[in-house]
């Protein structure tokens, strides 16, 4: 069966759009809404609100560019403290998912998963496919049995 083309793709999902408004909506529009509303427009009023020296209650803000920039990554003794600790934080919580799904793959299959750049083809190991996306487990079917 041959594949469709890109052009029939967008094709489908347009009438598919057209025809179910229902799902359109409420599946697509307002999820997206409410992402922009409380997920994007706090990000980029930050980026701007970076840029003034601004107190957080004062109405005036005074405009100093990269200034605070600049105070941040060669003025400010707590910045790379931080920075680590983010950094710690972020490998601790992204570990302990990855090997819980390993010690799942192990309990389910019987034995550690042979590890490749290729497609994950077992369903049990997908929980560690969707959490270490560059790293993708090959287990054989014959594993399985």
């Amino acid at each position: 069966m041959p594949h469709p083309s890109l052009a029939d793709e967008r094709t489908s999902f347009i009438r598919f759009a057209h025809t179910h408004k229902f799902v359109t909506f409420f599946g697509i529009l307002v999820p997206l809404a409410v992402f922009a509303v409380f997920v994007g427009y706090p990000i980029v009023f930050t980026i701007y609100l970076s840029f003034f020296d601004w107190n957080g209650m004062a109405p005036e803000k005074t405009f100093v560019g990269l200034q605070n920039y600049r105070y941040l990554l060669f003025s400010d003794k707590y910045f790379y403290t931080a920075l680590l600790n983010n950094v710690k934080w972020v490998g601790v919580t992204l570990s302990f998912p990855v090997l819980l799904g390993l010690i799942i793959v192990v309990q389910i299959v019987g034995h550690p998963p042979r590890w490749s750049p290729q497609y994950c083809h077992c369903e049990a190991c997908g929980f560690l496919c969707s959490r270490f996306s560059h790293l993708k487990v090959v287990v054989r079917a014959s594993t399985l049995r």
